[in-house]
């Protein structure tokens, strides 16, 4: 080849490396574009009113456009009911980013904040009108993953409105990071390592996902977030930004010596869900439990989160019940269930024999007690305590369950079957307890106590109650099909619930599948 040619085959070569890289690049500005646009339609610019000499400011989005609701921060809107919003607006140059034109131009909106939790730093406002223009923001059905990149939408300081950004998800909490002197809190979270530094402006501002749904709500800036990351050794690159329009192209680079990454902290999608939920369910029982204040409001706020699986949520909300009137055994009945659901029994024993020492006749205090006792494998002190509930309230159907599975511990299967029966008599509805009749009649070591297609019925009722998505009903139902000699169903059935089932469960799972696939029941408790 000549050299001419060499050379020629070289820049072809280059050129349609450059080309591909151009490409790529403007495809990427492209999507980002686009995801801006839509940012832009539910985003608004929140003012609350001037008060000791100054005004408290940031962003917002629309999260529901027949309602009239946007989303901020909590801190944004302070002790504040109303606040003034603006959106975007356009003139004959494009997008309006001037702060000034806005204000001189008066047209903000009215919101009155109808929800705020300190807490989780999210507060729900309601604005007076909507203009038809306005889109809304839709949230993701979960969480962002690791190392996903996200988009900002956000209105910083002194800068000009709708600034943007992104960055990537570089890990997750489930608290609120302690800044300066600030209280860490409870709440689900995930720190974002942005493409360039977010003034505090992008306060209450969306996040979102490539599909332009929302992940998040931006919540401490890049300026707290540095004091917060400055000594964390696994941070080992930035992301730089290049300018390019209103989204920029991201180059790489190295942290220089002493220099903090430009690291923000955002609420979880899940948060938001769970406020927005609370208020169209019911406004004024969500403001008590997302603004707190007496005991009782602090011990319903602990079981609504704890239905959430927010076990040390809960705890902390039940732990505040205590403090501001120690002698409501229904707090520490609660605290007590928390604590046990942590695992930490002997605490859980504490609270317990309190909730006893303040109200003797309270049954809970002595089923929720007996519990700890089963778990300890005490299990006739678990049968007193399950006696004695079910003296004070005759329709304790959990108590009898309790006092039925202690029974079964101790060898006493007759017993035991009395009073599941009654259990489900009491209460037909109740899957567990269907559940619980249904496996001492399939798989107790006594024949004459085993009937299998009573089991069969039962465990069925109680996979339908749980909407067929039980692990331990499945097992149950396979247990049941055994005992009737029904294998290639009892096969089926534990197939099924070995999908569902932990990995803790599985161990136990297998074994008995393959019992089922030998033609052989189950039998021990």
């Amino acid at each position: 080849m000549r050299p001419c040619n060499l050379l020629l085959g070289i820049g072809v070569s280059t050129f349609a490396l450059l080309v591909t890289h151009t490409c790529a690049r403007a495809e990427t500005e492209a999507e980002s574009q686009a995801i801006y646009q839509k940012l832009l339609k539910a985003s608004t610019w929140v003012i609350v009113p001037e008060r000791f000499g100054h005004s408290r400011q940031g962003t917002g989005f629309i999260v529901d456009r027949t309602r009239r609701w946007l989303i901020t921060n909590e801190h944004v809107v302070g002790e504040s009911r109303d606040v003034r919003v603006f959106f975007p607006k356009n003139d004959s140059n494009g997008l309006i980013i001037e702060r000034k034109i806005y204000l001189e131009s008066r047209g903000s909106l009215r919101g009155r904040v109808i929800a705020a939790d300190a807490d989780r730093d999210l507060a729900l406002v309601e604005l007076d009108t909507l203009p038809s223009e306005i889109g809304e923001l839709t949230l993701a059905g979960a969480k962002p993953n690791w190392g996903e990149r996200l988009f900002q939408v956000g209105n910083p300081g002194a800068h000009n409105l709708w600034e943007s950004n992104a960055g990537r998800v570089t890990g997750f909490t489930s608290y609120t990071p302690r800044v300066k002197e600030g209280k860490q809190r409870h709440a689900l979270g995930y720190w974002l390592l942005e493409d360039r530094p977010a003034g505090p402006g992008y306060s209450g501002g969306p996040v979102v996902n490539a599909k332009g749904l929302v992940v998040g709500v931006t919540a401490i800036s890049t300026a707290q977030g540095q004091e917060l990351f400055q000594n964390v050794s696994q941070l080992v690159g930035l992301l730089a930004s290049v300018r390019a329009g209103p989204i920029p192209y991201i180059v790489s680079t190295q942290i220089k010596p002493k220099m903090s990454p430009p690291v923000g902290w955002c609420i979880d999608v899940r948060e938001i869900e769970d406020v927005i939920t609370l208020v169209r369910k019911d406004p004024v029982e969500a403001r008590r439990l997302l603004h707190p204040v007496f005991a009782d409001d602090f011990i319903d706020r602990g079981l609504h989160v704890q239905e959430r699986g927010r076990h040390e949520v809960a705890l902390a909300n039940f732990h505040k019940a205590v403090e501001l009137d120690p002698t409501i055994p229904r707090a520490y009945i609660c605290r007590g269930v928390a604590y046990r659901n942590l695992r930490n029994n002997g605490k859980a024993l504490e609270d317990f024999n309190e909730a006893i020492r303040y109200d003797s006749h309270n049954a809970q205090g002595y089923r929720e007690r007996g519990v700890v006792f089963f778990l300890k494998k005490d299990y006739l002190r678990a049968i007193d305590d399950a006696s004695q509930a079910i003296l004070l309230d005759s329709k304790d159907s959990k108590a009898r369950t309790l006092r039925a599975q202690a029974y079964s511990r101790v060898g006493e299967f007759s017993q035991a079957v009395d009073d599941l029966s009654e259990a489900v008599r009491i209460t037909p509805g109740d899957p567990s307890a269907l559940n619980a009749l249904a496996w001492q009649l399939a798989t107790c070591p006594e024949e004459k106590i085993r009937d299998g297609q009573k089991a069969v019925a039962h465990a069925h009722r109680a996979c339908e109650l749980s909407n067929w998505k039980s692990a331990m009903m499945f097992d149950t139902l396979a247990a049941a099909h055994a005992e009737c000699g029904q294998f290639n169903e009892a096969v089926q059935c534990q197939k099924k619930a070995l999908e569902l089932a932990s990995k803790q469960e599985q161990v136990r799972f297998r074994a008995r599948l393959q019992l089922y696939e030998k033609k052989q029941p189950y039998h021990g408790m």
